[in-house]
């Protein structure tokens, strides 16, 4: 079976990988957090972000909806004005059937500030035309409607091509009713404020949110480990059985967090051997995090990777937004690897994060 982000790579579209990757991963925190109510998409296309949304979506929260709001008339967005296209409707359908989300989506074919809009709204993602006016008409249009610590993702927010953007994107910042929780490329991803954050959750409802949460972990998890296992494929060189991911009991209360990639009983290229997760520090802030094998630094690299996920799982942490990491290795020169992985916090002692035991496979995959 593709994954999501292999068959959105497929189909046309401006979303680069990082972006790609941090849609789905925005999409899949939302579906978690808020369950069966809505992500609306202005701007659709031929439908790649469309087909990430709802990829998501059905991973996580099979009844969750996407509604892709967009004419189909040809209009594009470009530095130097509007471009016009070939209307788009005829590829967009067949591309949301082609991947398998077309039962996922209702397409409305109107422009945003056409729509009559009455539902609370988990994600809105807003990449229709990219000039101040009409970034901030397709904002206000539905933002009231975002629910609490619900999410608004923007595209293109980039100043020197589409400066309409980074000012809309900084004036819900400034209004204080908005957060920037994470960025990849000209993507970026804002958190609507809680009314409040220190009210309980019932008991039954918050078993139904550790469950979307954990289809949302194992959704990337398997998405970035199809990634990786098609890259080690296409490599001649030797690769490594990933044994045993085994995390460390030691540091319980003091931090927390998770070796995502590696999974156990998947094989890596030995060339690139890529070790990623999360980190948090209880209190206090984890700075970076090493690799270690026997007790001699193998690589060491700063906490700062985008987790909305984590965001979503911890939003009384400030640093929860970007606490991920993400190491590439090579231990071609190894038959045997047991890595050591280290959160070194400011202040305070390092401590264990989890062990990695792998080691050469000696014949290639049947």
């Amino acid at each position: 079976m593709k994954s999501i982000l292999s068959i959105a790579r497929s189909i046309e579209g401006r979303l680069d990988e990082a972006e790609c990757r941090l849609l789905l991963a925005t999409a899949a925190s939302a579906a978690a957090a808020s369950g069966p109510l809505p992500i609306v998409e202005v701007g659709s296309y031929c439908g790649r972000s469309t087909v990430i949304l709802a990829g998501a979506a059905r991973a996580v929260c099979p009844t969750l909806r996407i509604f892709a709001i967009d004419p189909h008339q040809g209009s594009l967005s470009h530095p130097k004005g509007e471009l016009i296209v070939p209307p788009t409707l005829e590829r967009f359908l067949h591309n949301i059937e082609w991947a398998g989300v077309a039962d996922r989506v209702d397409l409305i074919q109107k422009k945003s500030f056409e729509v009559k809009w009455d539902l609370p709204v988990a994600l809105l993602f807003i990449d229709g035309l990219h000039d101040y006016e009409n970034v901030r008409r397709d904002f206000l249009h539905f933002q009231s409607f975002v629910v609490p610590g619900g999410l608004v993702a923007f595209d293109d927010n980039d100043g020197e091509t589409y400066p309409g953007v980074v000012r809309c994107v900084g004036e819900a910042i400034s209004s204080g009713g908005y957060e920037q929780i994470a960025s990849a490329g000209r993507l970026v991803v804002l958190r609507k404020g809680t009314e409040d954050a220190t009210a309980p959750i019932p008991e039954a409802e918050w078993r139904e949110i550790a469950i979307r949460r954990q289809r949302a972990i194992e959704l990337l998890r398997d998405e970035l480990l199809s990634e990786i296992a098609d890259s080690a494929d296409a490599l001649p060189e030797p690769a490594f059985e990933i044994l045993k991911v085994e995390a460390s009991g030691k540091a319980a209360g003091t931090i927390s967090g998770s070796i995502d990639i590696p999974a156990e009983h998947t094989t890596i290229s030995s060339r690139d051997f890529t070790v990623a997760g999360w980190v948090l520090g209880h209190p206090g802030v984890v700075a970076h995090v090493e690799i270690r094998s026997e007790g001699e630094l193998v690589s060491r690299v700063p906490v700062c990777e985008s987790r909305p996920d984590v965001a979503l799982a911890f939003p009384a942490k400030p640093n929860a937004a970007q606490c991920g990491f993400r190491f590439a290795i090579d231990l071609s020169r190894m038959s045997v690897a047991c890595l050591e992985v280290w959160a070194i916090p400011v202040t305070g002692h390092p401590r264990l994060l989890g062990t990695i035991r792998a080691r050469r496979r000696t014949e290639p995959p049947a």
